[in-house]
């Protein structure tokens, strides 16, 4: 067993397994007797985290906040000391999740003993911000825990980090094969993406299909028409599809409740930004639904969507499809974005 207090840093695009890495190293930790720390960012995907990694006693699976908000208020309990508070007092009118929480953080953990982790596993590493990195190198420091870190620098939709806790070449380690997507689906994503070489899937798969239509409403239809065809005449099950929302001026909700309106029937239903429930097609934002993955996506785009702009959403979007993906928007949309593709 590699001694304690070693780092190590794996990077590697969509689709080449980095999720179900760091579970399997959480699991392996976990087995050694090792108590575990699973971060990530996106909370949709800790839930996942939590609810497929079986080793529960000895892995604590959480986004980055969670943590500092459980310890903040564990320090809060035992101490009468309200750190937040101080924080907010220190920093009035920064960004609490940004700048606040991470002091606050940072100062229980120079006033008081730190959780008692012997391991911590980062997934979605890019999208942690300086302040974040320096939380967890304090902690790792304090604890004398491992560090490991999964990451795609392609994939960062929050931030630009100038720091990352793990330098070292040796350390660093790269995942070379997608092994998620199709072809079809690889070619097209990996338009977007701009680092070391990716080898493709060897399933051919479908090509990338358009639902194109005029308006938000009328687009709304083409989804529901073809989610109620692939539930009913392709034996798709529910939970093997998303609509993953790119709305890149408007936001979301808007294209929410245009699919809110269309009722599916047969006892499915629509879920809005909620995991888990059987019998639903889920309807989620790109960004929200990062590091997680369906068969079939319909990614609905913006009629505005800026593809030099929006290159990292496009790039996550697209990759979350496992089998089949379709293109929802205007046929003016559709068109930028094939442009792209096929270049």
């Amino acid at each position: 067993m590699a001694p304690w207090g070693w780092r190590l840093a794996i990077a590697g695009g969509a689709g080449t397994g980095k999720t179900l890495l760091a579970v399997e190293q959480s699991r392996r930790q976990a087995a050694r007797g090792r108590r575990t720390l699973l971060l990530c960012y996106n909370r949709a995907l800790a839930d996942h985290l939590r609810a497929t990694n079986p080793s529960r006693d000895h892995v604590e699976a959480m986004t980055l906040h969670q943590l500092y908000e459980w310890w903040i208020s564990r320090i809060e309990k035992q101490s009468g000391r309200n750190f937040l508070r101080e924080a907010n007092a220190q920093y009035p009118g920064r960004s609490r999740s940004e700048v606040q929480l991470p002091h606050s953080f940072l100062s229980c953990l120079d006033a008081f003993p730190p959780p008692s982790f012997d391991s911590v596993v980062v997934d979605e590493g890019q999208d942690f911000r300086d302040e974040d990195w320096l939380a967890i190198d304090v902690l790792v420091e304090k604890t004398g825990a491992s560090l490991c870190i999964f990451h795609d620098r392609n994939q960062r939709l929050y931030r630009r980090s100038e720091y990352f806790p793990i330098t070292d070449e040796r350390d660093c380690f790269m995942l070379r094969r997608n092994c998620r997507n199709t072809r079809p689906i690889h070619s097209a994503a990996y338009r977007f993406y701009d680092g070391h070489p990716t080898r493709e899937p060897e399933i051919e798969g479908e090509p990338i299909a358009h639902l194109e239509a005029p308006d938000r409403a009328a687009q709304a239809r083409a989804i529901h028409q073809k989610v109620r065809s692939l539930l009913t005449s392709d034996g798709v099950q529910s939970d093997d599809m998303a609509v993953l929302v790119l709305g890149a001026t408007i936001g979301t909700r808007i294209f929410y409740e245009e699919l809110r309106a269309l009722p599916i029937g047969s006892g499915v239903s629509w879920a809005e930004e909620t995991y888990r429930q059987a019998q639903t097609v889920l309807i989620e934002s790109v960004a929200r639904f990062k590091g997680l993955e369906r068969a079939i996506i319909f990614l609905w785009l913006d009629d505005d969507f800026d593809i030099k702009a929006h290159q990292e959403l496009l790039y996550v979007g697209m990759s979350r499809a496992k089998s089949r993906l379709f293109l929802v928007s205007s046929a003016a949309a559709c068109q930028r974005a094939v442009q792209v593709i096929q270049q």
